[in-house]
């Protein structure tokens, strides 16, 4: 995924919109990049507030990680 793209989705997780965030914690999971940043950031989302917010970026987690490491 190229680094604008990842920028705009790193971006869009501080929407006001669950929604946006959602979406975009997703595809950050799927976009196969599982750099420090974006892995930085899906891990803070994870201890958020929200409830749903926080089991799309578990699961994003766990997408990366598993890349990541070649589980």
């Amino acid at each position: 995924m190229r680094q604008s793209v990842i920028s705009l989705l790193l971006e869009a997780t501080t929407d006001a919109s669950d929604e946006i965030v959602i979406a975009a914690i997703y595809a950050l999971g799927e976009g196969g990049n599982n750099s420090s940043e974006v892995m930085a950031r899906l891990e803070s989302l994870a201890n958020g507030k929200s409830h749903d917010i926080r089991v799309a970026a578990i699961k994003a987690l766990g997408r990366a990680s598993i890349r990541r490491y070649k589980i």
